[in-house]
């Protein structure tokens, strides 16, 4: 078999040029057609990116009075706190006070309740001593009525 030879010719490589060109420029639009679209995709991005920017200077502000609002709070419960210990502190030393003057005056009164009960049983010899005393006092007096004869009536 022969070798064929190939041969080339200025028309035939023109011709090719020609189609690699078309090729190339077919190639070249649809790149810049997908370069388009990417383009508007990232444009469309962009603008999100800025909406979310947007979003989160908001977000930043809202987190900055919070932090403000957090921090006053922190404030008058750090100060109320202390009042209230002061005040809870004088209202028990005020109880305190009040308690031992209730105590003392229990005390008092356990000293007055114990005289009276050391009384209680010598008043009642005493009205033991005072019955009998009487008793006998009126038998003298009911021997006389009985001894004396009745009386006259007119």
């Amino acid at each position: 078999m022969a070798k064929r030879e190939a041969r080339v010719t200025l028309t035939s490589l023109d011709r090719k040029v020609d189609r690699l060109d078309k090729k190339i420029d077919g190639s070249v639009d649809r790149l810049g057609k997908r370069s388009d679209r990417l383009d508007k995709k990232f444009d469309g991005l962009d603008t999100k990116f800025v909406r979310l920017d947007g979003r989160f200077d908001r977000l930043d502000g809202k987190f900055v009075r919070l932090e403000r609002k957090v921090d006053r709070l922190d404030h008058k419960i750090g100060v109320t706190s202390d009042e209230g210990k002061r005040h809870a502190s004088a209202l028990f030393e005020q109880t305190r006070e009040e308690i031992q003057k209730v105590a003392e005056g229990v005390a008092a009164l356990n000293e007055k309740v114990g005289a009276l009960v050391d009384r209680v049983p010598r008043t009642a010899d005493d009205i033991d001593l005072l019955k009998l005393g009487y008793r006998n006092l009126d038998r003298p007096v009911t021997h006389l009525e009985e001894a004396s004869p009745s009386p006259r009536r007119p």
